[in-house]
C-alpha cells in the first residue's frame, strides 16, 4: 500500500512570513512553482501563496507601501491542506478534491512541512510511474557518494579537473570556507560566466539570496556526515536570471580526515520536470 511519505515530492521549497514580498516573488520567477508554503518563525506552514495571491499583496502594496514582510499580507494565505506522511492512497484522494490550492502538505505530528503532493504526484502513484528526475537524482547522488568516497587524501585539485572536465554536470569545488577554488567547464558554458572568473569568490554569490540558507544547511551537513543528497535550488546566471537546479554536495577530507574542499553537483532541470513533479 502505498502512503503519503513514498509518492510526495520531498524537497520543499518555501518561504518565511519574516521574508520580504520581494523574495516571495523572486521565488515565483526563478521556480516557476505555482503554489509556494509560507513558514512561520516555527517552522511550521502557516498557508500558501500562489500567483494571484502575490499580485494582490503588490496591489495592496501600492495603497499602502508600509507594508513589506510576507506576514503582512497574510489576508491573502490560501487555506493549506494537510496529510499525515501515513496516509494511504484512499485517504488522500478526497482531501485532493476537497483543497482550495490542490496541493497537500505533508507532515508527521506537526504542521512543518514534509513533502507536498500535487495531481500529478497522485496520478504516478496511481499508473505506478517515478517522478521523472528520480533518476536525475539518483545519478547526481551517486556521483556525490563518489567525490566523498574517492577523494580522501587528495590535497590537489586536479583530480577534480580530470574526473569531471567532461561531466555533463556543473560542478564548484570550493575550500572549506565556501570560496570557490576550481568549477567544470560546463559551469562558464551553461551559466554565461567568464572563464576563470568565478575562482576566489564565494559560492553563494552564483546562487540567488533566497537559496543561501539551503546552501548552507547542504555545507554544514556535508562537513559532518559528509555528502549532502540532492535537493532543488536555483543559480544566478550572468545575464541576471535564474536556472532551476537539482544540487548535491560532498566533503572532501585531508589524509587526518579534517575537511579540505566541498564540492557542489549540479544539473539544470527543465521545466516540464518541474511541471510533472509539482
Amino acid at each position: 500500500m502505498k502512503h503519503a511519505r513514498d509518492f510526495m515530492h520531498k524537497d520543499v521549497i518555501s518561504c518565511e512570513e519574516s521574508d520580504y514580498l520581494e523574495t516571495l516573488a523572486e521565488l515565483f520567477f526563478a521556480t516557476q512553482y505555482k503554489n509556494i508554503p509560507i513558514i512561520d518563525s516555527n517552522g511550521e506552514c502557516t498557508g500558501l501563496f500562489d500567483e494571484l495571491s502575490l499580485i494582490k499583496s503588490i496591489a495592496e502594496r501600492k495603497q499602502k507601501p508600509e507594508k513589506e514582510k510576507v506576514s503582512d499580507f497574510s489576508a491573502h494565505y490560501i487555506k493549506p491542506s494537510f496529510v499525515n506522511a501515513t496516509d494511504n492512497l484512499s485517504q488522500i484522494i478526497p482531501l485532493m478534491l476537497q483543497s482550495e490550492s490542490k496541493r497537500l502538505i505533508v507532515v508527521s505530528g506537526s504542521k512543518k512541512p514534509l513533502g507536498v503532493i500535487s495531481p500529478s504526484n497522485i496520478l504516478k502513484a496511481l499508473l505506478g510511474r517515478r517522478p521523472e528526475s528520480k533518476k536525475l537524482k539518483d545519478s547526481l547522488d551517486e556521483t556525490s557518494n563518489h567525490a566523498e568516497t574517492n577523494w580522501k587524501g587528495t590535497d590537489t585539485t586536479d583530480i577534480f579537473r580530470k574526473a569531471f572536465e567532461n561531466s555533463p554536470y556543473i560542478m564548484l569545488m570550493t575550500d572549506s570556507d565556501g570560496k570557490i577554488v576550481d568549477c567544470s567547464e560546463r559551469f562558464y558554458t551553461s551559466l554565461g560566466y567568464k572563464k576563470d572568473e568565478a575562482l576566489g569568490k564565494p559560492l553563494t554569490e552564483y546562487f540567488p539570496s533566497f537559496t543561501h540558507n539551503k546552501i548552507r544547511q547542504a555545507m554544514q551537513m556535508a562537513r559532518e556526515s559528509g555528502r549532502c543528497p540532492t535537493q532543488p535550488t536555483a543559480m544566478l546566471k550572468a545575464n541576471g536570471s535564474f536556472e532551476n537546479m537539482e544540487m548535491a554536495f560532498s566533503g572532501v577530507r585531508d589524509e587526518n580526515f579534517k575537511l579540505k574542499y566541498y564540492c557542489a553537483i549540479l544539473q539544470s532541470v527543465s521545466m516540464d520536470q518541474i511541471s510533472s513533479d509539482l
